[in-house]
């Protein structure tokens, strides 16, 4: 006598309870469609793992059997048929095919990305506050414009800069003056 499958199991467990497919699809919302497939041991036929996982466990849980047992019962079934099904062994994936359609999702985990934004938003506003001001629009002449006559001759002029930036006699340089001892002080007076 040949093991009895998970989708045979099922359904034997169904009928025993005297419970019809439609029920079944009313009480869980699964496809009809769906239910056969499990019933027929098809899982070829249905989503991925995951969505088969749920659909048994609702199936169990519907004619009152233990959802837990049924799914642990379920994977061995499929464990065997995966290893009775194929004589030649399954080599582990390497390379870059390993990786699969999620390779992304796993670098760019929302962390990421936001760090990424703030990163961006970060450049941009340093690159807008240190940008010449040639580059912004405005003109010079926009500025001293508004300026009374003597202030826009001087306005921006070399000779400005070097006072506003004097620092000469913080340093030691010859160009300032010497402080006068008393008695050069007292020579140049009568």
């Amino acid at each position: 006598m040949t093991k009895e499958t998970i989708g045979e199991y099922l359904k034997r467990e169904r009928e025993l309870r005297q419970i019809t497919l439609e029920e079944i699809a009313e009480g869980t919302k699964i496809a009809i469609h769906v239910l056969k497939n499990m019933e027929a041991d098809n899982w070829e036929e249905l989503p991925a793992e995951v969505f088969i996982k749920g659909f048994v466990r609702s199936y169990a849980e519907f004619i009152g059997m233990d959802p837990e047992e049924v799914i642990l019962r379920y994977q061995e079934d499929r464990i065997e048929e995966i290893k009775g099904g194929e004589s030649e062994t399954i080599e582990p994936v390497s390379g870059r095919h390993a990786v699969g359609k999620n390779f992304l999702s796993g670098i760019l985990s929302p962390e990421i990305i936001v760090l990424m934004l703030i990163l961006a938003v970060g450049l941009g506003v340093a690159y807008w506050f240190f940008q010449k001001p040639e580059n912004t629009g405005l003109s010079g002449s926009t500025v001293t414009e508004s300026l009374p006559e003597e202030q826009k001759n001087s306005a921006g002029s070399e000779e400005d800069s070097r006072k506003l930036f004097d620092f000469s006699g913080f340093f030691g340089s010859d160009k300032t003056e010497k402080p006068k001892t008393a008695g050069e002080k007292n020579r140049g007076k009568p």
